[in-house]
């Protein structure tokens, strides 16, 4: 799942180059034939008029994607600016789309728009078996392989989203988005990152991992360009303390044995709008490429059933 303005579909093209980066992530059906990951995303359309979904279905047919509408008069035909009302809107919207399909009984992996793949991350997710999986800092939180009821959810960034539709991850969500609500009500308007670590330490206050249990996944696999030009590195670094921003090189790219270890990689903290992070995607894409190998090329096998 993800969310889209109509801004997302003009300019230097950032859905088109997301959704053809989803398509060229792909796995094996049980029947042999491929599948890739944009026939399984579905887009909510953040707009006033109904014509910004009739543009998201037409544009992203031939990728095989859905999109959905959800309709609020704060949204725009423009860029959102950071801490506009539209860019509050944008939370809500974000986080009653993902209790939406929770209660469907669906995992929900939720993606920003803003970031880019160059292998399948599913298996890495399905191998951990937690109920909660996100993306972090560049902090050493320790492995991410052993699920914790009490993971510290303080240092998330949000915008690569695991969730599995059992009873207590509901309950988090919904208590997320009354958070949401209520605040608006009260100090006023919080945005879902802020309001994410404060739910999430209130609702496993009781709990055992058992019943609800979460990982922040590695910063080396899962990095973002808030934590560096090229990601983080928390080699030689001690648990809790933070690592290493990583820097592009003198050529002006990241290091292959740094990419080899990428899942994706997600560029928010980028100054400008949408056509400033969709330059820098195709940049890390070319960067992979030309350092690394093909998109997919890395990817762990996976037989759907």
């Amino acid at each position: 799942m993800t969310l889209a303005s109509e801004y997302t579909f003009r300019g230097d093209g950032i859905w088109d180059l997301f959704l053809r980066n989803l398509r060229n992530i792909t796995f094996t059906r049980s029947d042999g034939t491929q599948g890739h990951l944009a026939s399984h995303l579905v887009a909510g359309v953040m707009t006033k008029l109904q014509g910004a979904t009739d543009e998201c279905n037409e544009l992203s047919a031939p990728f095989g994607v859905a999109c959905f509408t959800i309709f609020a008069n704060v949204f725009n035909p423009h860029n959102y600016g950071f801490m506009s009302t539209a860019y509050y809107g944008l939370s809500f919207a974000k986080v009653l789309s993902i209790v939406n399909t929770l209660t469907l009984g669906i995992d929900v992996l939720f993606l920003d728009c803003d970031q880019v793949f160059f292998r399948n991350p599913l298996p890495y997710l399905l191998a951990r078996e937690a109920d909660v999986q996100v993306t972090a800092y560049c902090i050493n939180l320790g492995a991410d392989t052993v699920p914790e009821a009490r993971a510290p959810m303080w240092a998330v960034n949000i915008g690569f989203l695991y969730m599995r539709p059992r009873p207590m991850v509901l309950r988090f969500a919904l208590a997320w988005l009354h958070k949401l609500v209520t605040s608006v009500l009260t100090v006023g308007p919080q945005l879902d990152q802020a309001a994410f670590p404060e739910v999430w330490s209130t609702t496993v206050a009781n709990l055992t991992s058992k019943e609800l249990n979460g990982v922040l996944l590695s910063p080396e696999a899962f990095p973002t360009k808030c934590n560096g030009d090229c990601g983080c590195s928390l080699k030689r670094v001690g648990r809790g303390a933070e690592g290493k921003r990583l820097p592009f090189g003198p050529d002006g790219l990241c290091k292959p044995h740094t990419m080899r270890q990428w899942y994706g990689f997600h560029v928010p903290c980028v100054p400008g709008d949408m056509n400033a992070k969709a330059q820098l995607m195709r940049r890390m894409l070319d960067m992979y490429e030309q350092g690394v190998g093909p998109v997919n090329s890395r990817s762990e096998p996976m037989a759907v059933v």
